[in-house]
């Protein structure tokens, strides 16, 4: 049983792809083959000092470290706001730090924070969470449009990204549903968000004085690498991978290039599961779907990753 059988003909005639005899599957996988063989690998630079971002990482780091300290009560600069729901206490430190020479304070606010404790424990992952931001991050380059800063900590198995306002209003107003959902839906295909919190200088830092930070636990941070990716958003409309980002070179976890709906139509066979397994995974995105769309949101993607079980062993370099 296959997940997607809908047969489309080749990438030309779905997406405006280059009119070529392979598929966008078969052109990235011989992309990949040829940086390896070159020995060309996209880096994910550890953020240490003098990297631009390095000032927001480590507050980031420190924040979480004393948000998850057992002695956090006995804080004399912690101050706790209640609010009028209980998705909406926040937990605030005001934290030293030295820049360029100088001691400053900045304040690091924790959203929810037992919302996110307890779901971290569901999760199995509070221990591990906790020495995960030990050793700096590394940087991840994205393509979004949003301008957001993407950082992965050392481990590969968190994500932290810097959200809008309007975003972390959002998921505060949502948590105790995400909460529930994620407590009694064990296979949730759902991203798994273990933190949120907002960083404020008493300057503007890179034009702004207020972050707002998301952790989630990284969709690809097992041992396993990643050889083909594909985002899917059930669409055909703009949803071909450019040439451009078919050839990437790949990363020390995963390929690079990024597939979408029409690259994965032109494969003809879809993604070859066993009929029990392709059920299961129907009936969670079903869930999971109908979750969202009760709470309002409608544009999501389903991210896939492909481990080729069997593939040669290949000694991709850390940077």
């Amino acid at each position: 049983e296959v997940i997607h059988t809908t047969s489309m003909g080749n990438a030309a005639d779905v997406g405006g792809g280059p009119a070529v005899g392979l598929t966008s599957g078969e052109r990235a996988k011989m992309a990949f083959l040829e940086n390896v063989k070159k020995n060309k690998f996209a880096s994910l630079p550890r953020i240490v000092k003098d990297h631009p971002q390095y000032v927001l990482a480590k507050c980031v780091a420190d924040g979480i470290k004393t948000v998850l300290k057992k002695d956090q009560k006995n804080s004399p600069t912690m101050t706790v706001s209640k609010g009028k729901k209980a998705q909406e206490e926040a937990i605030t430190f005001k934290i030293p730090m030295k820049v360029g020479g100088n001691w400053t304070t900045f304040d690091f606010t924790a959203f929810g924070d037992k919302f996110y404790k307890s779901l971290r424990r569901k999760f199995q992952v509070e221990g591990e969470f906790k020495t995960s931001f030990d050793r700096p991050f590394q940087e991840f380059k994205s393509n979004s449009k949003s301008g957001a800063y993407f950082f992965f900590t050392n481990d590969g198995k968190y994500l932290v990204k810097t959200i809008k306002e309007s975003e972390s209003r959002a998921l505060r107003n949502i948590l105790p549903q995400y909460h529930h959902h994620m407590t009694f839906n064990e296979d949730s295909i759902l991203n798994k968000i273990l933190g949120l919190y907002r960083i404020q200088f008493p300057r503007p830092f890179r034009g702004h004085s207020t972050f707002n930070i998301v952790v989630l636990e990284s969709l690809f941070g097992s041992n396993r690498f990643v050889h083909k990716i594909y985002d899917l958003k059930g669409s055909f409309k703009g949803r071909t991978a450019k040439e451009e980002d078919i050839q990437r070179a790949p990363n020390e976890r995963t390929t690079n290039a990024i597939l979408m709906d029409n690259d994965l139509r032109a494969e003809k066979k879809g993604i070859m599961l066993r009929p029990d397994v392709a059920a299961k995974i129907k009936k969670q995105i079903l869930s999971d779907t109908d979750w969202l769309k009760s709470q309002g949101m409608v544009d999501y993607s389903l991210i896939v990753g492909i481990w080729v079980e069997g593939s040669i062993r290949i000694k991709i370099p850390r940077f």
